[in-house]
């Protein structure tokens, strides 16, 4: 019996002992060669309580889709460098809110559309202040600039909507999931025409989960790899539908309800920008199929949703369907998983004109802008 239980306690020990050692080789393997880490996005966040959402901490982001990346947030949770928040005089700052296409994790923070901006507008110093986190809708985006658009004085916001930003904020697609932690909205009689409804607060993870999170890549990778399978495998026999579908395969009664839900957001976001005297504009995002296949109005897709809404809420709608176009035809690759470098090129450019031209019309001509053009 003895002889048994010692051969029981030999045979669990070396099989424990087989694990550690394992584990410590991948460990060592992922520091060493970062390029191994499984294809996805892996990160480390906090909650902060403006947003009633999570937002980036250091170590940050580790991207490893098309290219390794590995960014760094500033000390508001964002992926762009710290900004003093008393503007400078002379400085006109843009602030701009989004999803992922403005954490931008795919390329490096000097290539992301935000950063190149400054330096093509000739003449004035203009500052760009990013605060996108990837999932975010157009509730998020409408909170962080309530929690940052004073805080650092901005000039103009620029609201980035992408296809899935109404899903994302509708409390009757994701109010189900017991796993989603941010703010949702619902439709309501109220001045607002929505009502937020709060996420269900979770119990913050143990000392030791922070910790094996805070120094292992494994623990990351393994933690990352979990989450992904728990949103493949969600149940959407509630709603039928997930955010990044198209519009067309939406049941019509809750594609009116969240198109609704969207408008009523857009025009309090609007209402509160200028409100407080600054300017509000929207920053479309196709898809990379519209690109790709050169439809500039795609039926199936959000865009001619925004494009009516922004007109009838007297809304400026840059559009960068067109430059992201020829720029493709042209044999340079734009979209790689989100904006290559080259699409960050194009939609830089396409900002900086508009501001350019924006400026302009105040009385201030940069030498690069034709006056002349409306």
């Amino acid at each position: 019996m003895i002889p048994t239980l010692r051969g029981a306690a030999l045979a669990t020990a070396t099989v424990i002992g087989s694990l550690v050692a394992l584990g410590l080789a991948l460990e060592a393997g992922l520091r060493i060669f970062p390029g191994l880490t499984p294809r996805g996005v892996y990160g480390f966040n906090i909650y902060n309580p403006d947003l009633n959402s999570m937002v980036l901490r250091p170590p940050g982001l580790f991207y490893n889709k098309i290219r390794y990346q590995a960014r760094i947030p500033n000390r508001d949770g964002f992926l762009d460098v710290d900004h003093i928040e008393e503007k400078p005089d002379g400085v006109y700052r843009v602030g701009i809110f989004g999803d992922s296409y403005v954490e931008a994790v795919q390329v490096p923070l000097e290539q992301s559309f935000f950063r190149r901006i400054p330096s093509r507008i000739a003449g004035r110093e203009v500052e760009t202040l990013a605060f996108g986190i990837s999932g975010w809708g157009t509730l998020h985006s409408l909170l962080a600039q309530r929690a940052f658009g004073a805080r650092y004085n901005l000039d103009m916001v620029i609201y980035s909507f992408y296809g899935n930003d109404p899903g994302d904020h509708a409390y009757a697609l994701l109010g189900h999931d017991s796993n989603y932690s941010r703010p949702l909205a619902v439709l309501s009689e109220g001045e607002a025409g929505f009502e937020i409804r709060r996420a269900a607060e979770r119990d913050p993870p143990s000392g030791l989960v922070e910790r094996l999170r805070e120094r292992s890549r494994l623990f990351m990778v393994i933690q990352g790899r979990r989450s992904l399978l728990r949103r493949q495998s969600r149940n959407d026999a509630l709603v039928g539908v997930r955010q990044d579908d198209p519009p067309s395969v939406w049941p019509p009664e809750l594609l009116a309800e969240v198109q609704l839900l969207t408008r009523r957001i857009l025009a309090r976001f609007r209402d509160e920008v200028q409100g407080q005297g600054r300017e509000f504009v929207v920053l479309f995002v196709p898809e990379e199929p519209a690109v790709v296949n050169g439809h500039l109005e795609p039926e199936d897709s959000w865009y001619r949703f925004m494009e009516r809404t922004c007109a009838e809420l007297e809304i400026t709608l840059i559009d960068p369907h067109a430059a992201l176009r020829a720029r493709h035809e042209a044999g340079i690759r734009t979209y790689d998983d989100h904006w290559s470098p080259a699409g960050h090129e194009v939609i830089a450019d396409l900002l900086s004109d508009y501001l350019a031209t924006t400026l302009g019309n105040r009385g201030f001509t940069p030498p690069s802008v034709d006056a002349s053009r409306p």
